[in-house]
């Protein structure tokens, strides 16, 4: 519990150090379902129903159903898109995969990559995409 309040206060003055300006990143209510484990802002999570919630205004909250698996992660609202579809997108390399995007009826947010997912893009691992439809509530 202090590691995750050491987290979150972390992440919430790494937003205001860096200034990431007053574009607003939306989260979308649901839960997406998630067949496979995934790397968020360098942390493994497993399998299963996990939701969203925005903590700040560059800042969202991925925590898993069971309560157990969470991580708060930057995030930026890159552009309105024609895709009003609501689901994750993943980079995939592999066997791992890296949450990427959040599509969520014409907005795209994006999660910055981690060390280890530009260090496999360096590399020339062929990335792939994959993408879990977001149930809302």
């Amino acid at each position: 519990m202090r590691k995750q309040a050491f987290t979150v206060l972390a992440m919430l003055a790494l937003t205001a150090v860096l200034g990431v300006g007053s574009v607003y990143a939306q989260c979308v209510s649901g839960d997406v379902k998630i067949p496979f484990d995934f790397k968020v802002s360098g942390k493994t999570l497993p399998a299963g129903t996990y939701s969203l919630e925005r903590v700040e205004q560059q800042a969202c909250l991925i925590r898993k159903d069971d309560g157990r698996h969470s991580v708060i992660t930057l995030v930026r609202m890159t552009a309105q898109t024609k895709d009003e579809g609501y689901k994750w997108v993943f980079h995939r390399y592999g066997e791992r995969y890296f949450l990427a995007q959040i599509v969520a009826g014409g907005t795209t947010t994006e999660l910055p990559e981690s060390k280890l997912e530009l260090e496999m893009a360096r590399l020339g691992t062929n990335r792939e995409y994959a993408y879990v439809p977001i149930q809302q509530h």
